[in-house]
């Protein structure tokens, strides 16, 4: 029983005197994170010894020093060295001592965060001197595209100078011209996605439109080969149906085939694959289009856009390419003003193959004319001829039958 009630007195004691050094532990602790406060500002006073050696172990020292967090691009301090610096001072008189001579410039970004950067800064505009720059073209109007605001370092002299001299003409920065190309225009209006003159942008569905540019560009040769670029649109054909879409899992007839925006027929009796020479461009609509188009077309449409006659200038197109397995392509057409209210154009063109099987050839010609009369700017009425004549591969794949019907 003595034995026992000692032993409790002994657990009780050892329990109190593990609660005493967790307490002692937890006072230590806060005594120590109050040490290493970080800095309040760039002026706080702090006790630094630095020996001399490399720029960017001296900058790690010194944030360690001084307890701030430091930002900075290892490139631009490699290969740099400083002088020794100690004894109590400002974070920025030491700032300013390890930065001396050198192409740097510092930054107190808030945060108890020094950013280091190479000088001059580049700042949005503000009330400093812009830098202009003359407009392409030549019109003499100038664009501010950025202004040089150097940042101030220790002692009132700006970080953007050497030893507070105004900048050299040599800091200032080169004129740099930016160019691009307008591919397509979100705000154009495209007939095939709406009836309502609403912009691509505007459109609630799916439209996707190749151009003859682009299409030129790629060496498409045909509009199926056009319309397999778009995204989740693939073509086949059969002996029977030569040109046949298949758009989100929907195939003929649940997909219509328009030209130049009027159903024709269908497509297993009166589409073709028709060369891209005498094409404008090509327009596919993802989704239900029967409100617009009819004809159960709840796969989607696609609309062949042939090329327009214009007034303007007589202009004239010749396009000629060969490709391997003997592919070759000649086209050449022409808008021209007939009247002041009529115009008239003609395309032709011829493709032809070898084919990758031997002796599977296959050729097409196809011919085009399209008269626009235009009396008024409200009213226009245009008139087009289409003529296909080809001759499709005869090489649909060659067939799998079992060995045993082959050998008997």
């Amino acid at each position: 029983m003595r034995i026992t009630r000692l032993l409790g007195d002994i657990s009780m004691h050892v329990r109190s005197l593990v609660r005493l050094l967790l307490v002692v532990c937890v006072v230590a602790s806060g005594a120590a994170f109050s040490k290493i406060a970080f800095a309040a500002d760039l002026d706080t006073q702090v006790s630094i010894d630095i020996p001399a050696q490399q720029l960017d172990s001296a900058l790690l020292e010194l944030s360690k020093q001084a307890s701030f967090q430091l930002v900075l691009d290892s490139r631009a301090v490699t290969a740099k060295s400083t002088v020794a610096i100690s004894g109590r001072m400002a974070i920025r008189q030491a700032l300013d001592r390890l930065l001396r001579d050198t192409d740097l410039s510092y930054r107190w970004t808030g945060g108890h965060t020094v950013t280091i950067a190479p000088r001059p800064v580049l700042q949005p505009a503000s009330d400093t001197q812009a830098l202009p720059v003359t407009a392409p073209g030549g019109s003499g109007r100038a664009a501010v595209l950025a202004q040089l605001t150097p940042e101030r370092g220790a002692s009132g002299v700006a970080a953007g100078t050497k030893d507070g001299k105004e900048p050299q003409p040599s800091d200032t920065l080169e004129q740099v011209v930016i160019t691009g190309e307008h591919v397509r225009s979100l705000e154009q209006f495209t007939p095939t996605g709406s009836r309502l003159n609403l912009s691509a942008k505007d459109t609630p569905a799916t439209l996707d439109v190749i151009t003859s540019d682009t299409i030129q560009t790629r060496g498409f040769l045909s509009v199926e080969e056009a319309a397999d670029s778009m995204p989740g649109v693939t073509s086949g054909g059969s002996p029977g149906d030569l040109a046949d879409f298949h758009i989100r899992g929907f195939s003929d007839p649940q997909i219509t085939i328009l030209h130049n925006g009027i159903y024709v027929g269908p497509s297993d009796m009166v589409n073709r694959p028709q060369n891209t020479f005498n094409v404008e461009s090509v327009e596919i609509l993802k989704g239900p289009a029967s409100v617009l188009y009819g004809q159960g077309a709840i796969g989607g449409a696609v609309n062949v856009v042939n090329r327009a006659p214009t007034f303007g200038p007589t202009t004239v197109d010749v396009a000629a390419s060969t490709g391997s397995f003997g592919t070759r392509l000649f086209g050449i057409g022409g808008s021209t003003t007939l009247t002041d209210d009529l115009a008239i154009r003609v395309d032709v063109s011829r493709t032809s193959t070898d084919g990758y099987v031997h002796n599977t050839p296959a050729d097409s010609f196809d011919g085009t004319v399209s008269l626009l009369w235009k009396p008024s700017p409200t009213f226009n009425l245009q008139l087009s001829l289409d003529v296909l004549n080809d001759h499709p591969s005869r090489y649909w794949g060659t067939p799998l039958v079992p060995a045993s019907l082959t050998f008997g």
